[in-house]
């Protein structure tokens, strides 16, 4: 019986590790603007890319990911920009953002600026960037 126990916990141990590997970005997959370095993996799973003030973070395609970034709410505001790429303006921060599909795997990819620290008129060249060093195209939302 307490050999049964131990076998079920190291089971749901192992399918929890499992199960947060797949879902976690990997960094090195990814290639970035010159200038770009690597920030670090935030709380929320995001991985940032950073140059100066501008930054670009990558989130897994999740329903919450995804209404965080592509839907109104209070002080956050989207605009359909073309290309599948779409434009953001909120209270602190402001960019474009898309979804892509890299290695099986769909991502929102948003390159983005704290609005009171800088200029975002590069974010939207750096985005087509990215695109183009990776290969990809921007998903339909």
């Amino acid at each position: 019986m307490v050999n049964k126990k131990i076998i079920m916990i190291f089971l749901i141990i192992f399918i929890l590790i499992g199960i947060n590997s797949v879902n976690a970005i990997n960094p090195s997959e990814f290639k970035m603007p010159n200038g770009y370095n690597e920030i670090g993996e935030a709380n929320d799973g995001s991985f940032s890319f950073g140059n100066n003030n501008l930054k670009i973070n990558i989130y897994d395609n999740t329903d919450t990911n995804h209404g965080l970034f592509f839907k109104d709410y209070t002080n956050h505001f989207t605009s359909y920009v073309g290309n599948n790429i779409y434009q953001y303006q909120e209270s602190a921060y402001s960019g474009y953002c898309e979804v892509i599909e890299l290695n099986g795997h769909q991502y929102i990819i948003v390159s983005f600026v704290n609005s009171y620290q800088g200029n975002s008129s590069q974010l939207y060249e750096n985005l087509l960037e990215f695109n183009k060093l990776n290969n990809v195209e921007p998903l339909a939302v």
